[in-house]
């Protein structure tokens, strides 16, 4: 996700807000009729890119796999050409595993671990 989707929007994203540099994904969420296509375009670059490095990270994990879910189902509904690259199998497939972290967490070896103290409650009674 990150390399082939997440990078190059990333780039152009920030070069839209810095830059001013005109950003071809604004013109067709404005075609599409989204409201603010600016700033919907630049989140959802922005998350798509940040979410993915949180997940692997095992950092605020849950959330940030909720938060995928949302940029990856915005994605697939508004069918913003975000990339050649996504089609929607690859966002049923981020989906699915963006839910996977969501019910499970992260894991033993991740930072989510190493800030939680507290002793995992058994599962079976």
């Amino acid at each position: 996700m990150i390399y082939y989707q997440a990078w190059s929007h990333f780039v152009a994203a920030w070069q839209f807000v810095w830059s001013d540099v005109e950003w071809t994904l604004t013109d067709y969420a404005t075609e599409a009729g989204l409201p603010w296509p600016g700033v919907l375009t630049t989140i959802t670059a922005v998350l798509a890119f940040l979410c993915p490095f949180s997940i692997m990270a095992g950092f605020v994990t849950r959330f940030m796999a909720s938060l995928a879910i949302v940029t990856y189902l915005f994605m697939l509904l508004t069918r913003l050409p975000f990339s050649e690259w996504l089609n929607p199998q690859c966002f049923f497939l981020y989906i699915s595993i963006s839910l996977v972290f969501v019910f499970y967490g992260p894991g033993k070896l991740s930072l989510d671990a190493l800030f939680t103290k507290r002793k995992a409650a058994p599962r079976f009674p």
